[in-house]
């Protein structure tokens, strides 16, 4: 039987939730990079760069 955070999550969808279905949307982290043309591009992507590295 879930518990009652369970139950109060999914009380839209009647007393029990159903099994294996996300409550919401995953959180995916991302970021866009930009360049002059492509080869800049392909460059920039291998080469190690910032003072970390």
């Amino acid at each position: 039987m879930p518990g009652k955070s369970t139950i109060a999550v999914h009380a839209d969808r009647g007393i029990h939730p159903v099994p294996r279905r996300a409550v919401a949307p995953p959180v995916h982290q991302s970021a866009t990079f930009r360049a002059e043309d492509g080869e800049t591009f392909a460059r920039g992507a291998v080469e190690p760069h910032g003072k970390h590295f």
